[in-house]
C-alpha cells in the first residue's frame, strides 16, 4: 500500500485543508480577496525542482495578516 502523497496534497494539507479543520476557511487557506494576508515567500519554486531538492530551498519572506514578521538578510537566500 502506497502511503505517500504528491507534494500538492502535502501543500493543500497546509493550507487550505488545514483552514476547513478548524472552520477558518473564509478567511485562511487560500489567495483570494478579504483574506487575510499569511504567506511565506521561498526563494525557488518547488513545483519546478526535484522533490529532493525542497530541503535546500530557502525561507526569504514570511507575513502574517499582512505584516512583514521575518525577512532574509539580503544576499542571503
Amino acid at each position: 500500500m502506497d502511503q505517500s502523497f504528491t507534494l500538492h496534497e502535502a501543500i493543500a494539507s497546509r493550507t487550505i485543508n488545514s483552514a476547513y479543520l478548524t472552520n477558518s476557511e473564509g478567511h485562511l487557506g487560500t489567495t483570494e480577496a478579504g483574506k487575510l494576508a499569511d504567506y511565506v515567500i521561498i526563494s525557488r519554486n518547488i513545483f519546478d525542482i526535484p522533490v529532493d531538492e525542497i530541503s535546500e530551498v530557502n525561507v526569504v519572506s514570511t507575513a502574517i495578516n499582512g505584516r512583514v514578521v521575518y525577512q532574509a538578510e539580503a544576499g542571503g537566500s
